[in-house]
Order: C-alpha cells, then structure tokens, then sequence
C-alpha cells in the first residue's frame, strides 16, 4: 500500500471507531460521569485507532495525512495516541496553564471543553460565557472582538463596554457613534486590527453626537488608548473624540495612528495627554466656542496641561483657528503639520493659535497654505504664550513670509533661525510681544510697541548684531546699574561693561552714571567727555545710562549715552 493511500474499508473502519469514542465522550459529558469504566471503553477505542495505523504500515503524519484527505474527523486520539507516547508519566500530566492541558489518558482540555476529538470542536463555536475568540478573561474586564460579521463577536463597541470590557479590539468596519468610554482609573484600550488598509473604520451616524464622548461627573477617566482606526463622518458630524472636563479630570490619554475626516478632537481638562502620527480634518459644520472665542470650527482643541504632539497632520475646512492649544509644558515635534483650509480671508485664518499656554517646545513642525502661521490668543485677556522656544520650523506656507498675529500679550518667547522674514502684525494694547528672534531673516513689526521685540541678527562671518525689528526705528541695550565693583574679591572680568551708580561707587569720580569698561588693571570711561546735539528727536533721558541707537537726521544709526542732565553723549555708530 502506498503511503500516502490507504484502503477504503481501512477508512470506513477508522471513521465507525471515531464514531464511537465521539459517542463515549458525549456520554461522559451529557451524563457526567467519570467512571474508570468509561474512560477504559474510550482507552479501548483510542487502542484500536492505533492498531489500525500500525496495520496499514504507515507513519502517523502520513497515516494522519491520508484520513484527512478522506473526509474524517479524526481527533487528537489519533495524534496524541497515548500517555506513553507523549512521554507523559501515569502520574504526572501536561498542564500548560488553566485553559489548556492533558490529563494522562492523553484527552486535551482546552478553557474547559474536552476538545480531544478536535475534528468535532470549532474554536469560534467555543460558549462565550467560558470564553471565545470574540471574548476572552470576561470576568476580569478582558479582551472583546468587535466584529459584527461573526456571532460570537460584538456588534458595537458600546455593546463590548457595556458587558465590561476595557480591551477592545475592532476588527471590521461598523457604523457607530455616542460611544461612552468608562470611567475610573483602570486601563481602557480601544485597537483597530485588519480592514482594508490595516485600519478598520468607524463610520459616523451624523446624529451630531459625538463618536467617542466621557462623562466626567462621577469620576476621574485615566490611561485610554486608542490606537490603529479611522472615523469617517460629514457635515452633520459631531465631535470625533469628546473628552472635555466636567468635574473630573481626563489623564493619560494616548492617541496613536488615529485617521479622521469628520467632527474635531476635543481634548478640554486633559493632563499627561499624547497625540502621536495622527491625520484629523475637521469637515463638519458643526461649530464650537473655545476659549471664549465662538464660532469656531478646530480640528483639535487641547485644554490641560503636559501635552504632546508628534507627527500628524490637522487640518480644519471651516472658520479662522484650526489646531488650539492652552496648554502647560507642552511639545510639538516630529513633523506635525497644520493647515486651515477654510474660505475665510488669508488675513484672518491661521493655523495654529496658542491662547494661556506655557513653557512649550514647538520644533519640527509645518504651518502650510494660511495667511496666518501663528495666532496668538484668542478673545480673553490673557497672556497667550510665555517661556517658550520656537524652532525649526517650516512657515510661511501661503505668502513667502511668516506671520504672527499677536492679539494677546506673550512673554519671554525665543524664535530660533526662521526659515522666511517674520512679520509680527499686533493688535491693540493686549498685544505686547516679550520675543527674541535669532537669524538672519528680516523682522517687521506692525502696529504698538514695536520695541518690543529684540532682534539678534548673525551672519556669515561669525558676527552678530542685537538690533530691532527692521521697520522699528531703535533697539535699547542696558547694562546694570551697580553700586558697588562687581567680580568676586574685587577682581572684576576684563572687558566686562557696568554703570557704575555714581554715588555708593564712582570709580571715574565723574558724580554720575557713567558707562564703564574694566580693560584688566582700572575701570575706564566707554564714552568721550565731550558732547554732541542730536539733530534730530531726541532719546527719552528719563532712564538714565541707558544705550540708544538713534535713527536721526544727521547720524543715522549713531549710538549716545543719557547722562542725569538730559545730554546725549556720542559712543559710536552701527555702521
């Protein structure tokens, strides 16, 4: 006989004993007997499998091979043939863990089913009560599969939830929104697996309730992931993702290779908040008022602090503000792109606005086709970015130039090497900018206080120059004020320049303010004694010692001293 044959009556023979020992074993379970009787008839049965096996002459992969190309059901009777052969002692049994095992009569246990004629068992038909594919560790908020394709899945996320679950998988496309995330502080995780393109989708009802919302008033809503699916909606879209603080706080939020086309991510009283390669176009009609400021359309609004963003992109289709941020230790890395594809004028869409933020690194990003890069502050009178880095950056998108609207005070922000010129258009008495922009492009600045802004300018040659904005007139410099000789144990630094108060110490003996310079041995005056008119407005005198270049008709670009009398004393020039 070949061996990858087998007579047919060997086949009818093998399949009447399967017959059987399947008989047995639903006797044994329908009856619940554990008799050794019983568990001899079934030793019996296997014994007879494997006689046959050895009478047709054939290994047992092959022997295996053959019946299953007949059409029988051949269990693990005949691959698992006995104790012995498994090199299983009488008293010492396979057991894997509590969902799997062998006991030592070689019939396998699998979640508790007597899975040894495997032929008969289908792993999706396994009770969901005991646990499935679709529902796994049930009684300790495990895994659920959503996929409403199969009957032993959910249908819904909701559904998974609702039967307390906190790991959900979705595995197919569904059609689903108003989603409520439990609360509380256990770790919820919602992953897509599989579809079309990896991702599968959630396609949004356009009720205008949200597709994913949280109820904060009960309790806190910490560590969720969501990760791996898109969301797909309209006009008539409600928000995507809606975790917007009530009582309590949303923490520990991770969003991870999220795409959507619908209602925006509203992310209002989040702390330790992640946002990582996500794509979010806001295209529903839907608007919202953030930050006091209405009728707003974003594609994402963060309020909280410790957040990040990395890589992505976010754009809106509606409305002047796109992405906004209000956020405390905050990062934007990695490539982030915002784009405000609205109608509205290029003189009022931005891309980003920051409105009572702080202490943020924003690097590595891209503004793109807006008349606006940045925006800051929105409509309530606060300070809208300080003690901020900004860098890296790809702006300028939409005219060749970066702009910055500044509506609302900033403080203490620092631009690193801008890739276009920068014009800063402000607005109103609020919009004080406390900036420094280091590079080589041009600055301008429209509109109050255009001294505002200091200008470090480098150039080829390795120098630099701490100038204004290019349309500013004057940039003021101040060396302090000191009353006594600095440097430790009397030992000032060579080349360091002071003002000396003129009163509790006058190294010159000239009874004033006087800018001075240490040159290693002495103090000596920076300045000639002799004095010069102006020509042309003069300086304010009210701060004296002060050094200001002057743009007048006669010198321009000259620097002067201000002595306590009001005189201006010529220092040098910048040019």
């Amino acid at each position: 006989m070949s061996d990858d044959t087998i007579d047919e009556n060997l086949k009818e023979r093998i399949q009447e004993l399967e017959d059987e020992l399947q008989k047995l074993k639903d006797q044994k379970h329908q009856d619940g007997t554990d008799s050794d009787a019983v568990d001899e008839e079934i030793e019996e049965v296997h014994d007879q499998i494997r006689d046959e096996a050895d009478h047709a002459g054939m290994s047992r992969r092959k022997f295996m091979k053959a019946i299953a190309g007949g059409g029988a059901a051949l269990g693990a009777a005949a691959m698992m043939p006995s104790a012995a052969a498994l090199d299983i002692e009488s008293d010492n049994p396979l057991r894997y863990n509590e969902n799997f095992s062998v006991d030592t009569q070689g019939n396998l246990n699998l979640q508790g089913k007597d899975a040894t004629n495997v032929g008969s068992v289908n792993a999706l038909s396994v009770s969901s009560e005991e646990g499935s594919i679709g529902k796994l560790w049930p009684d300790s908020g495990g895994t659920a599969v959503v996929s409403p394709s199969y009957s032993e899945c959910f249908d819904s996320i909701q559904s998974a939830f609702d039967a307390g679950y906190r790991y959900i998988w979705l595995a197919e496309d569904i059609t689903e929104n108003n989603i409520l995330i439990p609360n509380g502080w256990g770790h919820i995780v919602i992953r897509g697996m599989g579809g079309p393109d990896g991702r599968p989708c959630i396609t949004d009802p356009e009720t205008g309730d949200p597709v994913f919302y949280t109820d904060t008033t009960e309790d806190d809503t910490v560590k969720v992931t969501m990760a791996d699916f898109r969301i797909e909606g309209g006009a008539n879209s409600g928000p995507s993702i809606d975790a917007r603080r009530d009582q309590y706080l949303t923490s520990g939020w991770e969003l991870n290779n999220i795409e959507i086309h619908g209602g925006p991510v509203l992310l209002q009283g989040s702390f330790r908040t992640t946002v990582n390669n996500c794509d979010v176009e806001n295209i529903s009609d839907i608007s919202y008022t953030v930050f006091g400021k209405s009728g707003v359309y974003p594609s994402l609004v963060h309020d909280g602090a410790t957040f990040g963003m990395w890589g992505g992109t976010f754009a809106t289709t509606r409305g002047e503000d796109n992405v906004m941020l209000s956020s405390a230790a905050f990062t934007i890395n990695g490539g982030c792109t915002f784009h405000n594809k609205s109608s509205v004028s290029d003189s009022d869409r931005a891309n980003l606005t920051f409105h009572g933020s702080a202490r943020g690194a924003i690097q590595g990003f891209s503004c793109e086709g807006s008349g606006i890069d940045i925006r800051f502050g929105a409509s309530e009178d606060q300070v809208a970015l300080q003690n901020s880095v900004i860098s890296a950056a790809s702006l300028g998108g939409a005219s060749g130039e970066t702009v910055f609207e500044v509506n609302r005070p900033i403080g203490d922000v620092t631009v690193f090497n801008p890739n276009t010129d920068i014009r800063i258009e402000k607005d109103g008495s609020f919009s004080r900018a406390d900036m420094v922009i280091y590079g080589a492009k041009g600055v301008e600045v429209n509109g109050p206080n255009p001294h505002d802004v200091t200008v470090i300018k480098t150039a080829l040659d390795g120098s630099y120059k701490v100038t204004s904005p290019d349309n500013a007139g004057y940039t003021q410099f101040f060396p302090d004020i000191v009353s006594q000789s600095p440097g430790n144990s009397g030992n000032p630094a060579e080349g360091g320049i002071i003002i000396p108060d003129g009163t509790n110490w006058d190294p010159l003996g000239v009874g004033e303010k006087w800018l001075t310079q240490y040159d290693g041995n002495k103090w000596r005056s920076v300045v000639p004694v002799t004095q010069t008119s102006l020509g042309g407005t003069s300086p304010d005198p009210t701060n004296y010692g002060q050094m200001v270049f002057v743009e007048d008709s006669d010198n321009p670009g000259t620097m002067y001293l201000i002595t306590p009398s009001g005189n201006a004393i010529q220092i040098g020039s910048t040019s």
